[in-house]
């Protein structure tokens, strides 16, 4: 399962990193829920979603941030989030 941002979550700070809480179950920064079987979602490129007008520009900051930290990168702002993305797609 994966983090549904479209549904209320809460971050969880300690333990050294930020988590995600969302109905009772632990995220990883990058979506991910904790302790669960990989499902081979972080082989996939990023990309913005279909339909999407402006790519990366239409995107939500906090969804530009888990797509950059599920990739290896570090958070700094959107443009830099950006730049970031699409040199990495």
């Amino acid at each position: 399962m994966r983090l549904d941002e479209s549904q209320p979550y809460a971050e969880v700070h300690g333990g050294g990193r930020v988590l995600y809480e969302q109905g009772g179950r632990l995220f990883l920064p990058s979506g991910k829920e904790m302790g669960a079987p990989d499902d081979g979602l972080d082989d996939v490129k990023p990309e913005a979603p279909a339909g999407a007008s402006g790519g990366y520009h239409a995107m939500h900051w906090k969804t530009l941030k888990a797509l950059v930290e599920s990739y290896g990168g570090v958070w700094v702002n959107k443009e830099a989030a950006i730049a970031f993305l699409e040199g990495n797609a």
